[in-house]
C-alpha cells in the first residue's frame, strides 16, 4: 500500500495571443492575463506481485490506485478600466489500474517503473508513470528519485482542463 502527494503550482504574467474563456468570461486578443493555478494530486495505490523471479529480485504484477486531483485556478485582467478577477475549483476522483515492475540488486535498492491510467469517458482520462529508485538505507526510511509523467484531461460540456508534466522528482517516506 502506497500513499502519495504532489503538489503542483504553476503562474504567469502575459498579453494574450488569442482570445481565452475561463469561468464563462472572455478575454480578448491583447489583454495581459495574469494566472495561477494549483493542483494536488493525492495518490493511494496498492499492488501485487504476480510473478516472482530470481528468488524474488525480479516482480511483475498489477497495481490499482484511487486518484484525487483538488484543482484551484485564477485569472485576472489587472489593466482593464475596471479590472476583472475570476476563481475556479475542481475536484475530481478516479480509479486507476495498470502494471508494476520492480527488479531488487540488492536487499535496500528497488529499481521499479509502473503505469496506471483510466478513461473516464466523455470526461476525460489521467494517465500516470513512475520509474527511478527506491533505497532503504534504515529500517524504515525510504528514499526514492526518478523520473514522473502526468497526464491530466477533465471535460464537462464546453469547459475542459488539460495538463501534460513530466520531469525528475525526488521523495521521502516510511516503509513498513
Amino acid at each position: 500500500m502506497v500513499f502519495g502527494y504532489t503538489p503542483l503550482d504553476y503562474s504567469g504574467d502575459q498579453v494574450v495571443s488569442r482570445t481565452v474563456v475561463f469561468n464563462g468570461r472572455q478575454y480578448t486578443l491583447g489583454t495581459r492575463i495574469q494566472s495561477a493555478l494549483s493542483i494536488q494530486h493525492l495518490q493511494l495505490g496498492w499492488s501485487y506481485d504476480l510473478i516472482r523471479a530470481k528468488e524474488g529480485r525480479i516482480r511483475v504484477g498489477p497495481v490499482v490506485e484511487a486518484d484525487g486531483f483538488l484543482m484551484h485556478g485564477r485569472l485576472t485582467a489587472p489593466d482593464l478600466a475596471t479590472p476583472i478577477t475570476e476563481v475556479e475549483d475542481v475536484s475530481a476522483g478516479l480509479p486507476t489500474a495498470g502494471v508494476a515492475l520492480t527488479i531488487s540488486p540488492h536487499r535496500r535498492v528497488d529499481i521499479y517503473g509502473q503505469v496506471a491510467g483510466m478513461s473516464a469517458g466523455s470526461y476525460g482520462y489521467f494517465v500516470g508513470s513512475d520509474s527511478g529508485v527506491r533505497v532503504r538505507p534504515v529500517s524504515h526510511l525510504l528514499l526514492t528519485a526518478g523520473y514522473r509523467t502526468f497526464n491530466l484531461h477533465i471535460e464537462s460540456s464546453a469547459d475542459f482542463f488539460r495538463t501534460q508534466l513530466r520531469g525528475p522528482f525526488v521523495g521521502a517516506g516510511f516503509w513498513f
